[in-house]
C-alpha cells in the first residue's frame, strides 16, 4: 500500500489510517497486545465481520480521523459549520437510512 501510494505522489504518514484485524474468534490468533506494538501509533480494532463485531467502531474511527485531516486542512467546521461530531452523526444517520 505505502509503495502504491508513493508511485502516485501521495506521503502514507500523511493519510488517516486504522487497521482492522478481522477473524478474532478462529483459534490461535496473534494477542491483540502484540498486534497493537506492531501497529504503534495507527488505531487498531478487532473484528468478527461475519457477526459484525469491530466493524462500526473500525468505521467510525476511520470516518473520525478522516474529519480531523479534511479539517485540519481546509477549515472544515469554520467553513461549513459542521462539527466532527454532526458528521458523525450526519453520515450514520444517512447509512441507517439507505
Amino acid at each position: 500500500m505505502e509503495a502504491n501510494l508513493k508511485s502516485n505522489g501521495i506521503d502514507f504518514d500523511s493519510i488517516p489510517k486504522v487497521v482492522q484485524f478481522n477473524k478474532r474468534d478462529l483459534p490461535d490468533v496473534k494477542p491483540l497486545e502484540e498486534i497493537r506494538e506492531a501497529w504503534g501509533d495507527v488505531p487498531t480494532f478487532p473484528a468478527v465481520a461475519i457477526r459484525g463485531e469491530g466493524v462500526i467502531e473500525t468505521f467510525r474511527e476511520l470516518l473520525r480521523l478522516v474529519y480531523r485531516s479534511i479539517d485540519e486542512r481546509h477549515r472544515f467546521a469554520e467553513k461549513f459549520g459542521v462539527s466532527e461530531e454532526d458528521f458523525l452523526k450526519g453520515v450514520f444517520r444517512s447509512l441507517a437510512g439507505s
